[in-house]
């Protein structure tokens, strides 16, 4: 229940994996790396990029693959993630608990969200 909620930490949850550094890395990603991760972090599947890129499937795939070697990502899902957490590395610095009160999220995954426009 949402009304319980005492307080929430940032940072990596046990049992979750810690994106923290992937987000660092994601400056080394290509400029249609960085394309393709965007547009993955806003659900596209690869059908949908590709059309909207003007590529073949496959060709995403491929994409996709070496993003999430680059980041050192298990799955498309985490590298979505990452990336709307490094565009917007802290868009909710006080967390609501339900119960009229506030509380401040620790650190930041990045301070230099940079990605291209597609």
């Amino acid at each position: 229940m949402y009304g319980d909620v005492s307080y929430v930490q940032a940072g990596p949850i046990q049992g979750f994996p810690d994106l923290r550094p992937a987000a660092r890395r994601i400056p080394q990603l290509s400029e249609r790396e960085h394309q393709v991760l965007l547009l993955l972090a806003t659900g596209g599947t690869n059908h949908a990029i590709s059309r909207r890129l003007g590529v073949a499937e496959g060709t995403i795939k491929a994409h996709v693959g070496r993003i999430l070697l680059k980041l050192g990502l298990e799955s498309r899902t985490a590298a979505a993630v990452t990336a709307v957490s490094y565009l917007n590395p802290c868009p909710c610095a006080v967390v609501s608990t339900g119960m009229g009160e506030s509380n401040r999220l620790g650190s930041c995954i990045t301070a230099d969200p940079v990605m291209p426009k597609v």
